[in-house]
């Protein structure tokens, strides 16, 4: 059985899998988000439980004394709540499915995914 991913593995996959997205926005010498950097902070939210991942991440060091975006997701700059929209609506929910698959080939060796599955149907 392969080992499973680590922290490091999973976040490579996510980048890996996401850094062919469409570029949907107009061309500019110095775009300050990259897509693939917002769809992964879009999935920080879920990690935070907050509706906020930016938000979240803001209030972090004044409790912790440092934030955990680039260690946890590999994000550099996080866009703001304002910002992810235009960023993210453009994109086919379909352009995700290459992150979901590659994950899931990952982890399903190890069986993870068993406790979700329904009547024994793959998932």
């Amino acid at each position: 059985m392969p080992p499973l991913l680590r922290c490091d593995d999973l976040q490579a996959t996510c980048h890996h899998s996401l850094a062919p997205l469409p570029a949907h926005r107009t061309p500019s010498p110095n775009p300050r988000y990259p897509i693939p950097d917002a769809v992964v902070g879009a999935f920080g939210i879920f990690f935070t439980q907050s509706p906020s991942f930016l938000a979240s991440q803001r209030r972090l060091p004044h409790t912790t004394g440092r934030h955990n975006a680039q260690t946890l997701l590999g994000v550099a700059q996080i866009p703001g709540d304002h910002q992810v929209r235009p960023l993210l609506d453009p994109l086919a929910p379909s352009s995700l499915e290459p992150v979901f698959e590659e994950l899931g080939t990952g982890l399903e060796p190890h069986r993870l995914f068993d406790p979700c599955r329904v009547l024994g149907a793959p998932l």
